[in-house]
């Protein structure tokens, strides 16, 4: 019997012997991993107890953020923090030490300025019965990530600055061309009151059609302005809608003849001799469809289409025979 017991006990001890050797191995293998992770990332485990004298002793420091700020591991682990730090350093760490054990910051975002390293850390208190026994803190270096905002920011800054810059130019511009281009309108109305040939009727007749092109463009510039300025605003007045419409066919028909396109304004129902919309909005929105729906069709018809519907409602189509927009 007591020789069964020694071969029992025998047999006992060398599994224990095996599965503590497999356990410190698997721990090895697992303590390797996470501090390769570590090191990948850039991370740092750190952890922290306070001792009898108020002091702060670190029980573990792993991860290469240490060796970017400057600290060895193996020179922070199981020392004190008065031995590592002096001076206004010192005193600036106790205090971020103490607001962490007393659980008044959970995260920190810090650096380096001489290293050039920034970054994030979450302080994870331990607790006993109730009690801080321990302050583990985990951090990742985001010394990239926060370069990148800062660039990002600073790109966004000089974006904004030139676009400004932009609205002033076509504010600006738009403005001063209008001047000029008054003296020309005004000076081709005064020529087309005076004896002309039928060969400079044709010219004066396409200078005001370009005359009219120009404004288009100048009025497009002055509502880029505006609207990037958040100041484009409806101006509603009473305004008689067929005569609209056929002042937008009579000015497109230079266009339209040129391509031997025929116009039409088609008119479905009764429209009230007054209708209340922004007189200048709908005239250059008509004007810009109609021009593209000439632009883009070789032959045939272009309709300015009008109608009044229920909820008093203005409705405007441009129709073409052209090549079509897609669906």
């Amino acid at each position: 019997m007591e020789r069964e017991l020694e071969v029992v006990s025998e047999e006992l001890r060398e599994a224990n012997v095996r599965i503590e050797r497999d356990v410190e191995n698997k721990l090895n293998q697992l303590t390797r991993y996470y501090a390769q992770t570590l090191d990948l990332q850039k991370g740092l485990l750190l952890c922290f107890r306070m001792e009898e004298d108020g002091g702060y002793i670190h029980t573990l420091c792993r991860g290469q953020l240490s060796q970017n700020m400057g600290f060895r591991p193996e020179r922070v682990e199981g020392n004190r923090l008065d031995k590592i730090l002096r001076g206004p350093v010192l005193r600036r760490m106790t205090r971020l030490y103490n607001a962490a054990w007393a659980g008044k910051i959970r995260t920190l975002e810090g650096g380096s300025k001489r290293r050039g390293v920034k970054f994030l850390a979450v302080f994870h208190p331990r607790l006993e019965d109730g009690k801080v026994i321990e302050v583990i803190v985990s951090a990742m270096e985001v010394t990239d990530l926060k370069n990148t905002e800062s660039e990002l920011r600073a790109a966004k800054l000089r974006a904004e600055s030139a676009d400004k810059a932009k609205s002033y130019f076509l504010a600006v511009m738009s403005h001063e061309i209008r001047t000029p281009m008054n003296s020309v309108i005004g000076f081709t109305s005064l020529l087309r009151t005076s004896e002309l040939t039928e060969e400079q009727e044709q010219f004066v007749k396409m200078i005001e059609t370009s005359d009219e092109g120009l404004l288009e463009i100048i009025n497009d510039m002055l509502d880029i302005s505006k609207i990037e300025a958040g100041r484009m605003e409806l101006s509603l007045e009473a305004v008689d809608a067929k005569m609209l419409a056929h002042e937008v066919a009579a000015l497109m028909t230079s266009r339209a003849d040129e391509k031997d396109v025929m116009l039409e304004v088609s008119i479905l129902n009764d429209i009230p001799a007054e209708v209340h919309i922004d007189r200048a909005r709908l005239r250059q929105i008509s004007i810009n469809l109609m021009g593209n729906a000439i632009k883009f069709t070789a032959e045939g018809t272009v309709t300015l289409e009008m109608s009044y519907g229920p909820g008093s409602e203005l409705h405007f189509k441009v129709i073409d025979t052209g090549i079509g927009i897609p669906e």
